[in-house]
């Protein structure tokens, strides 16, 4: 026989909402956010050449014609997942030397896949 008395379901109705609170704030740090993977390394590894943001004030970084990550993910063919995997997982001439895993490749195209919904 189970025996509910207020404090048992109390703690039920807290374990509950603490769950669901831990899934809100595990959904909020996917690596398309900006508080996921995908930013971290953006920030990281990219944004001394690149305009990383969301909504820059312009298409290029500096004076090291970069072009921002807007403009790349709203490039029909660069900002494709396929042109962007072939970019990130092995040498570019026209980018420093990088070695992403596999975990941050699906984690950087992720961020643009963020950028393109944001350009939408």
């Amino acid at each position: 026989m189970l025996i509910t008395t207020p404090l048992a379901t109390t703690m039920i109705r807290t374990s509950a909402l603490l769950g669901l609170t831990a899934m809100a704030f595990s959904a909020q740090a996917q690596p398309g956010s900006a508080d996921g993977l995908g930013w971290r390394l953006v920030r990281k590894y990219c944004s001394n050449c690149h305009e990383v943001r969301p909504h820059p004030k312009s298409q290029h970084y500096a004076a090291d014609g970069a072009p921002s990550f807007a403009a790349l993910a709203a490039d029909p063919v660069k900002g494709r997942p396929e042109h962007l995997r072939s970019i990130l997982s092995g040498p570019h001439s026209s980018m420093p030397p990088h070695e992403f895993s596999a975990e941050d490749v699906d984690a950087l195209i992720l961020y643009f896949q963020a950028l393109q919904a944001t350009g939408k």
